[in-house]
């Protein structure tokens, strides 16, 4: 709430509570006119901007002005102004003279706002969204009679006097009365004027008044209109030069931030399956890996077999367990050939 302190005297289409708005512009300039495609070029943003996003908007505009949309912000704010003032009594109306009303506050009771009917004006911080407010409906309800029953020129003339004796006793003023807007630019209040004087003239009447210098007022309208239309929506164009640095050297000069350097992952991560790279990288160092190189190798011959034996079979010597010890005289046999001795016949 602290920006709104600034922004005051604003009109409904420039009311803006929060920086969201812009968020959400960008969000349809990217995904809506650049089809959520990065774009890196600023001749192709104006592009888009001059040939595709003002002409989408201008003939939203067009249908809004037509009726195609429904109606909008300002006369939804009229309704809703009509339905509050209905709220009002005349107790919490008082007279201070015959143009001029003291309307009490329905937010805070200790404050009260000045409304003027001869100007169309009151000092509440709602008046200047559209031009009107619930202080000046409510007066207009209440007092619709006495105010259409009124002598113009008396009213003139009371609000002169009362203009006088406030001025020379200002003591007499009500002290609860605000009014924050003062010493403004001329400009400002002529044009706050002139949205009085067009709000004023689309209200239904039961006759026409009458405006016996209409065609000069007329012809000094055109005269304005045709001398203020030198003004336009964008600003003035910038004759930018092409770009002849790299991307570093403006990358240096745009202010752009380096990237954010990672913790590499732990080699046979199961939540990933990439190890310590993952991804293309994995990829990459999977096809920079070298083949083993393998070697030949001869074709191992099988042990030749073991011979039977051709004594009795010898028993298994045993191995002393303490020292000293003498081994066992084992009997040594060796078979001889016997001789063969020829037989007489």
């Amino acid at each position: 709430m602290w920006s709104a302190v600034h922004r005051t005297d604003r009109t409904i289409f420039e009311l803006c509570a929060t920086n969201m708005l812009v968020e959400a512009w960008h969000h349809v300039l990217k995904g809506k006119f650049l089809h959520n495609k990065r774009n890196r070029r600023i001749d192709h943003l104006l592009s888009t901007l001059l040939t595709e996003v003002l002409p989408y908007y201008a003939l939203k505009q067009r249908r809004q002005d037509l009726g195609f949309e429904g109606i909008d912000i300002e006369v939804k704010k009229r309704q809703d102004i009509v339905k509050r003032s209905k709220q009002y009594t005349k107790d919490e109306i008082s007279r201070i003279d015959a143009q001029r009303f003291r309307v009490l506050s329905k937010t805070d009771p200790t404050r009260a706002y000045e409304v003027d009917i001869s100007t169309y004006t009151c000092h509440c911080l709602d008046f200047p969204s559209i031009s009107f407010c619930k202080h000046i409906c409510a007066v207009q309800i209440l007092f619709e009679d006495e105010l259409n029953s009124e002598d113009p020129e008396g009213d003139s003339e009371s609000t002169s006097v009362s203009d006088t004796e406030e001025s020379q006793s200002p003591e007499l003023l009500p002290q609860a009365i605000v009014n924050p807007r003062r010493s403004r630019p001329i400009i400002v209040i002529l044009a706050e004027k002139l949205e009085r004087l067009a709000a004023r003239l689309r209200r239904p009447r039961a006759k026409d008044p009458g405006f016996p210098s209409f065609s000069d007022f007329h012809d000094i309208v055109d005269n304005m209109l045709a001398g203020t239309d030198d003004s336009t929506i964008l600003p003035s164009a910038q004759h930018v030069g092409p770009n002849a640095n790299g991307w570093r050297q403006t990358q240096e000069a745009m202010g752009v931030l380096p990237k954010v350097k990672t913790r590499m992952r732990k080699a046979g991560d199961a939540a990933y399956g990439g190890g310590a790279t993952s991804g293309s990288k994995a990829k990459k160092a999977k096809n920079n890996e070298q083949p083993p190189i393998l070697t030949p190798t001869l074709p191992v011959a099988p042990p030749p077999a073991s011979l039977p034996p051709s004594g009795p079979p010898q028993s298994a010597m045993l191995l002393p367990a303490y020292p000293y010890y003498y081994y066992p005289n084992i009997p040594y046999y060796h078979s001889y050939p016997q001789p063969s001795y020829p037989t007489n016949p």
